[in-house]
Formats: C-alpha cells, sequence, structure tokens
C-alpha cells in the first residue's frame, strides 16, 4: 500500500499523515518505501478492493516477503522510537520541566 501503512502496523507504528509535505511527493515516498526500502506493498487507486486487499495482507502476515519486510521494517522503527525519546524536542522539553521546578 502507498504510504507503508500495513507494515508500519505490524511494526508498531501507525503515520498519521502520509510522508513528505504535499502530494507532489507521494510517488517518491512510495518508491522509496516500496522499491528502495521494500518495507510495503503498493496498491493503485483502483485496486482497493477486498481480494486484493486481503492478497497483500496474507502477503505481509504469512509469506515470506511479508516478514523480509518486517525484519526491514525493525530497525527503523528502533531509530523511530529512540528518536522520540532522544530527540531535540524532548530534550529541551525536559530542559524546561527542569528550568520550571528548580524555581
Amino acid at each position: 500500500m502507498t504510504h507503508g501503512v500495513i507494515p508500519w502496523v505490524i511494526a508498531g507504528n501507525t503515520p498519521s499523515r502520509p510522508y513528505g509535505s504535499g502530494c507532489y511527493n507521494q510517488s517518491v515516498n512510495t518508491m522509496y518505501i516500496t522499491r528502495v526500502w521494500k518495507i510495503a506493498l503498493e496498491l493503485e487507486k483502483n485496486e482497493f478492493e477486498r481480494g486484493n486487499i486481503t492478497e497483500c495482507i496474507r502477503k505481509l502476515l504469512v509469506e515470506k516477503d511479508g516478514q523480509e519486510m518486517r525484519d526491514r521494517a525493525a530497525p527503523l522503527k528502533a531509530k523511530d522510537m529512540a528518536s522520540l525519546k532522544e530527540g531535540s524536542s524532548q530534550k529541551y522539553l525536559d530542559q524546561l520541566a527542569d528550568l520550571i521546578l528548580s524555581a
């Protein structure tokens, strides 16, 4: 699927919006997610039917390709989670809290 939604949900992440700042990036993002990073399956607009979606889910959950996608997504998930804990926003929020508590 575009946006890599199914693999990210399986990996424990749920993106709230498509990657990038606008629709013009969508094809580039899809190419990276499906062909370069190989962590998602791509469905075209006209392929969003029960059978096609069922087949994608089966591939992701049952087949070897799906396991390989999850294996490739796992390090990205770890980096994502680490960025939430160690990112600059968290650092500055911690500093602000320390400053407020010390006053």
